[in-house]
């Protein structure tokens, strides 16, 4: 049976979870937890998504995710792929390292998400492997509280939403970790959560997530997904950019044909869902060839502003004619 599309709302926040396949305790090596992080990282400054919680359990992981201009699934698609394989070469061990696609939730509301942050740094607590947040290592609680070096926490990002100054927002982050912490449904799974339980704030897998103007960051919330047909996106891109289909499947390298083919991956690719392996048919180059242009035109439309505008350009004029 195939599996539901995922609906992805752009700038808001996710409530993320996955768990190792037959409950592996991957984390509780060191080395593995720190080379998650390592990919995680990567992938957050390429894909330009915050992280305003996070924690590192033996079997799991949780975030808390604002996304950027990216789609939620490309960013947890790479992670999550980048991991299991350099896991499995490692250990020469074949097989799915996670138990499945990671689950997500939208967040939506002040209180859903402060609940949300709390809840993910008091996972070891209430699982019993620390006394304190503060004593646990792979978490962002020490991260928010300055105890340790940023390596993966938007601080500044996190601490807004509890007040407009340092000290008022720690003091009103620790009364909410102290609140959640008495919560009879802080020892539960993600699925028994107040915020995962609710109608509204649907799950990513299908199904009619809302669409509010603002999330519960004061982020904005972008268009639906787009709906064109990989036809459709190479015809704008040749009209927009006089790059012809040919010349997008050659060997020519200059700035205008590197540019244009980063152009069609990403809308194509992002904002259309079309396979990688499909676009590279279309213009008769290799997936692994199409994968690299997506990297660097994900990259670029991060770094410059033109390259960026040309992308919403091309959206734009999808969503005129579709």
């Amino acid at each position: 049976m195939p599996r539901k599309p995922r609906v992805f709302v752009d700038g808001a926040i996710y409530h993320v979870y996955c768990r190792f396949a037959h409950g592996a305790r991957v984390f509780a090596a060191p080395e593995e937890a720190e080379r998650f992080l390592a990919i995680v990282r990567e992938v957050k400054r390429t894909d330009g998504f915050s992280i305003l919680a996070w924690c590192l359990m033996p079997t799991h992981y949780h975030l808390a995710l604002r996304t950027g201009r990216l789609p939620l699934w490309r960013s947890l698609r790479l992670i999550q792929g980048r991991f299991a394989l350099a896991h499995n070469r490692r250990h020469k061990t074949v097989g799915p390292l996670w138990q499945g696609r990671y689950q997500a939730r939208l967040v939506e509301g002040q209180e859903g998400l402060n609940r949300l942050l709390a809840y993910i740094h008091l996972n070891p607590v209430k699982a019993g492997l620390a006394a304190s947040p503060l004593r646990y290592r792979w978490s962002g609680h020490r991260e928010l509280l300055g105890r340790v070096g940023a390596t993966l926490l938007d601080v500044d990002a996190t601490l807004q939403l509890y007040g407009t100054s340092r000290g008022e927002a720690l003091r009103a982050y620790a009364a909410m970790v102290r609140a959640v912490g008495r919560e009879a449904w802080a020892v539960e799974e993600p699925g028994r959560l107040p915020w995962w339980r609710r109608g509204v704030g649907a799950e990513e897998f299908g199904g009619s997530a809302p669409r509010p103007a603002v999330d519960a960051a004061g982020a904005s919330t972008a268009p639906e997904p787009l709906r064109a047909s990989l036809e459709d996106v190479l015809a704008v891109v040749e009209g927009t950019t006089g790059v012809t289909r040919e010349r997008l499947g050659s060997g020519v390298r200059d700035r205008a044909t590197v540019a244009a083919r980063e152009l069609l991956a990403i809308v194509a690719v992002h904002r259309c869902g079309v396979r990688v392996t499909d676009v590279g048919r279309w213009v008769g180059r290799p997936a692994d060839t199409v994968s690299r242009w997506l990297s660097r035109g994900a990259k670029r439309r991060l770094a410059e502003a033109t390259f960026d505008r040309q992308v919403d350009a091309i959206e734009a004029e999808l969503r005129r004619n579709t």
